[in-house]
């Protein structure tokens, strides 16, 4: 008996992908050579530090990766510094929790002022105290590996951590908690889970950021760029566009300084500062979206492509977008010559593009 795999695809999908490279704008300073989060209330004053062993410095730098000032906070000890995220009275969030080994019960965030308005060489912290509510082994098995915190936004009167997947195998899952805003002891409640259909490069959160005007959420990894919308009730209600980059980088931050563009920041010595326009990837997308819908049906490890009007350019990705596979102007493909293993699918015809995950067993 034959097994039929039936793919259908609406352009109006959970998820989308394109394809958008960061430009570079600029190179960190020396001193800053484990850049490890970003935080932007204009284009000129960007937060950023190194990630551990630096004396809880935080570092104000230009969008060209100019040097500023910096700022020590009195009072912080810096075991890993993840991430850095902004509340709308000004006051700034330091995530002391990158947890690589999946072992630490001591989880911080430091709370500032707003230090875009200090002209003091240094600042006293607040400081929120915190475990996830579903640990409670330090650290689990293999398997389990996902309580690392490399990502924070700040969303209403909470903020949102992301982790970053380190399971063996790989299963995908990134989960995201919530915390009050204020200080105290508290236990980071799981909302929810992304699944990310790709390799870790390509699926490991290791930065965010929210834009508060457009209700956009910025989820980097070291290959990729998640865009979240739409998530009015709730951050897993939020329909996502997924971007893939050309390279890799170990990108670590990541700040909106407008409403479309962010700043990528790596580690590195020397490292680069970046920009990308994330309108131009929902753009592109939502410009593709009402033309339709087709199928694809896979049997025998050979693609057919049904209701496509046009001659469909057809191309294969691997799991680190390398193309594999292409064809031009067939309703089929075979993929006798590909492994079992995660690929995508890109369609694009004369009116209409589109792309999804498959797997091929």
């Amino acid at each position: 008996m034959r097994t039929v795999f039936t793919l259908i695809i609406f352009f109006f999908s959970l998820i989308s992908i394109s394809q958008v490279d960061p430009v570079i704008t600029g190179m960190l300073p020396a001193l800053i050579d484990e850049a490890s989060g970003l935080q932007c209330g204009s284009p000129d004053i960007c937060w950023t530090f190194n990630d551990s062993e630096d004396g809880s410095r935080l570092y104000e730098i230009s969008s060209g990766g100019l040097f500023s000032s910096q700022v020590i906070m009195q009072g912080a000890s810096q075991m890993d510094y993840e991430d850095i995220a902004r509340a709308s009275d000004g006051r700034f969030f330091i995530g002391d929790f990158g947890n690589n080994n999946n072992d630490r019960d001591d989880l911080k965030i430091y709370i500032t002022g707003d230090l875009d308005t200090s002209s003091s060489s240094s600042v006293s912290v607040e400081t929120i105290e915190f475990t996830l509510a579903d640990q409670s082994q330090f650290p689990p098995q293999d398997q389990n590996l996902n309580f690392d915190i490399e990502a924070m936004i700040h969303h209403e009167d909470s903020l949102y951590l992301f982790t970053r997947n380190r399971t063996e195998p790989y299963n995908g899952w990134t989960k995201f908690y919530k915390l009050p805003d204020s200080p105290g002891t508290y236990e980071a409640v799981l909302v929810d889970s992304i699944f990310g259909n790709l390799s870790s490069t390509f699926s490991s959160v290791t930065g965010a950021d929210i834009n508060p005007t457009t209700d956009r959420i910025a989820l980097l990894t070291n290959g990729s760029l998640y865009i979240l919308t739409g998530f009015e009730d709730g951050l897993d209600q939020a329909d996502i566009d997924y971007n893939f980059f050309s390279f890799n980088s170990s990108f670590e931050g990541i700040s909106f300084i407008d409403q479309c563009t962010v700043l990528l920041v790596e580690e590195g010595d020397p490292a680069m500062i970046y920009s990308i326009n994330t309108c131009n990837i929902v753009s592109d997308l939502d410009e593709e979206a009402d033309t339709g819908q087709f199928q694809i049906i896979l049997r025998n490890r050979i693609l057919t492509f049904l209701g496509i009007q046009g001659f469909p350019a057809i191309r294969i990705l691997d799991s680190l977008g390398r193309e594999v596979l292409s064809s031009q102007g067939s309703s089929e493909l075979s993929l006798s010559t590909l492994t079992a293993g995660v690929y995508i699918v890109q369609v694009a015809t004369s009116n209409s593009h589109s792309s999804m995950m498959f797997s091929l067993q």
